[in-house]
């Protein structure tokens, strides 16, 4: 009998453990996704609007961490040979708006790391 509670116990442990793991991130400041384009209403949305921009220039959106591991995002624009790049929370927060050429200072104040490119325009570029 106490073999078959223990067995009961661990298999609802591992069920409720199996339940709650839905392979989204989540870091300290709440931001939790699978996919940020989909899952975060504020990126969606600045995609939808460029993509139904008649003029383009190019585009990228990178996930980061900042600050000691929270998730954040920047977006850079470049247009009128000037690059502007926009630093965000994960909860769609501008953070900071910097240009090409105080960049890799926007890296050093922010502590900007793990940097990866989830999605840009021209798309085949």
């Amino acid at each position: 009998m106490r073999k078959i509670i223990k067995n009961t116990v661990f298999l609802l442990a591992m069920a409720m453990a199996v339940a709650g793991c839905d392979g989204s991130e989540k870091d300290e400041n709440g931001c939790n996704f699978k996919d940020p384009i989909k899952d975060l209403r504020w990126l969606r949305k600045f995609v939808e609007e460029y993509d139904s921009r008649s003029i383009k220039p190019a585009a990228h959106i990178c996930q980061c961490t900042y600050k000691d591991g929270l998730t954040g995002f920047y977006c850079d624009y470049v247009g009128f040979n000037v690059t502007e790049i926009v630093l965000f929370d994960c909860k769609g927060n501008k953070l900071e708006i910097f240009n090409d050429t105080n960049f890799w200072d926007m890296r050093d104040i922010w502590n900007v790391q793990n940097d990866k490119i989830i999605w840009k325009y021209p798309k085949n570029k």
